[in-house]
């Protein structure tokens, strides 16, 4: 009966800590979309490391371009699809399919010719520190990129096409 019981605490403790895990990068788009640095900041350590489109820098100094390049939009948004976590100890690795809208056009949704939908993985190292689990290293693999002004219909325009059906 003992084992059962520790068997069962080990479980519980993995699927805490599974979900704590998958929070990182919800946590992440959450602060990013609602421009809070202070949460995104949070979702890292003191030394973690960002690789992606800006180059392979200290996360505060990614953090502070992306920062800079967000400013430029009107909204983001991100949706987070699918998600896999391995753990291993107080260590862990989850990637994280993401598709980010980069809305140059005000308002939001408005033609632009900066307007973005990006593709992309969140491939992030986790640890767990002091009870927490956060972001060690990050690599944004970007998967694909749209760019084209006309891929946001017109007001209106998804109800013609459903009119003429």
């Amino acid at each position: 009966m003992i084992d059962d019981a520790a068997d069962t605490q080990a479980a519980f403790r993995e699927a805490l800590d599974r979900e704590a895990i998958a929070l990182i990068p919800r946590t992440y788009v959450r602060g990013f979309d609602g421009r809070d640095w202070d949460l995104v900041r949070s979702c890292f350590t003191e030394d973690a490391q960002i690789e992606g489109a800006l180059g392979h820098p200290p996360a505060t100094e990614s953090l502070r371009r992306s920062r800079e390049l967000s400013d430029r939009c009107s909204r983001t948004v991100h949706l987070l699809g699918t998600q896999v976590i391995e753990m291993a100890g107080d260590r862990g690795f989850v990637e994280t399919y993401v598709i980010g809208f980069n809305w140059m056009g005000s308002p939001p949704g408005a033609g632009h010719p900066e307007n973005a939908i990006v593709g992309a993985r969140y491939l992030d190292t986790v640890v767990r520190l002091d009870g927490r689990w956060r972001i060690s290293f990050r690599r944004l693999a970007r998967d694909w990129v749209v760019t084209d002004p006309d891929i946001v219909p017109e007001p209106g325009e998804l109800l013609d096409r459903k009119t003429r059906l």
